[in-house]
This record gives structure tokens, C-alpha cells and sequence, in this order.
């Protein structure tokens, strides 16, 4: 079983691979080369990605253990459903200067 999106998204952050929502909402990738691989799955699912922008219509369950804190949750991502903390995703999902940018 592949692991969550948002396992993924946090990876390739990690790796140092900046995510953005472009200007028409593409999705837009900057990677070094030793993080091309993460940056290629991401590209692959990149309709996925772009659903994480947008929890207005994440799906609620009984209380199950965060992909990334552990603690229980009862969102689910919007991507794929997986049990997560909209807090422990929005910092994946914004980059430094989008928040320059909104404020």
C-alpha cells in the first residue's frame, strides 16, 4: 500500500522541494536534482496535491490516528481520505513567501 499524500507532500518538503498553487492554479514544482524522484511522484498526482489546498469539503470520520502528528483525528484529507489535522497539512501546503504574500 502506497503511503498517504500528505506522507509524500511532507517528504519531498523535506527533501527541500517547494510546492506552490500558481497564479491559474496549476500546480508548480522547484526541486534539486537529489529530490527529483519525490518531485516526480508529486507531479504524477498533482490533481491530488492541488485537493489539499481546499479543505472546505475534507470529509469527517470517527477518531483515527494522524498520518503526521499520531494524534487522533476526525478529518480526513481531501485528496485521498487519510486521517490528518488540517494544522499538521496547511504548513506543507504553504510555502513562506505565500504567506508574505496573503498578509
Amino acid at each position: 500500500m502506497a503511503a498517504p499524500l500528505v506522507i509524500l507532500v511532507a517528504q519531498a518538503r523535506t527533501a527541500g522541494v517547494v510546492i506552490a498553487r500558481g497564479t491559474e492554479g496549476a500546480l508548480t514544482l522547484r526541486a534539486p536534482r537529489t529530490a527529483a524522484a519525490l518531485a516526480r511522484q508529486i507531479r504524477a498526482r498533482d490533481a491530488d496535491v492541488l485537493r489539499l489546498y481546499d479543505w472546505s469539503h475534507a470529509p469527517v470520520s470517527e477518531p483515527a490516528p494522524c498520518v503526521l502528528c499520531l494524534q487522533l483525528s476526525v478529518l480526513r484529507d481531501p485528496a485521498e481520505g487519510a486521517p490528518c489535522h488540517k494544522v499538521c497539512c496547511g504548513p506543507l501546503m504553504h510555502t513562506a513567501a505565500q504567506s508574505r504574500a496573503a498578509a
